[in-house]
């Protein structure tokens, strides 16, 4: 497959944006929106990996939006449980393919 084709195919991607109630930080940098995108088989082998054995759902779940986040899953967990479950609701409608509102990632 050329690199077009793929460059294509991922640009085809979802992505969903979530307000944050609480500012968090990654790294030094503040963040209000968290945006993540469509997860592919390699993104929940990562996470599974980063996971460990014997994970449980919602430690699988975290690495996993860590990864299609680009969030440090040290940064991540820092999250309130407000603004986590907002960013998990969303990342589950990615994850099955259901309609996040928004278009097509054009990037």
């Amino acid at each position: 497959m050329s690199s077009e084709t793929k460059e294509t195919k991922q640009a085809s991607r979802k992505e969903a944006s979530v307000p944050l109630k609480n500012v968090m930080y990654v790294g030094d940098k503040k963040i209000s929106v968290l945006t993540m995108r469509e997860p592919l088989v390699s993104d929940l082998l990562d996470a599974a990996d980063m996971a460990g054995n014997g994970a449980g759902n919602v430690k699988l779940e975290a690495y996993t939006i860590a990864v299609v986040s680009d969030v440090p899953i040290d940064d991540l967990i820092k999250m309130k449980s407000c603004d986590y479950y907002a960013v998990a609701e969303k990342f589950r409608a990615l994850e099955y393919g259901l309609d996040v509102g928004e278009s097509a990632s054009s990037s």
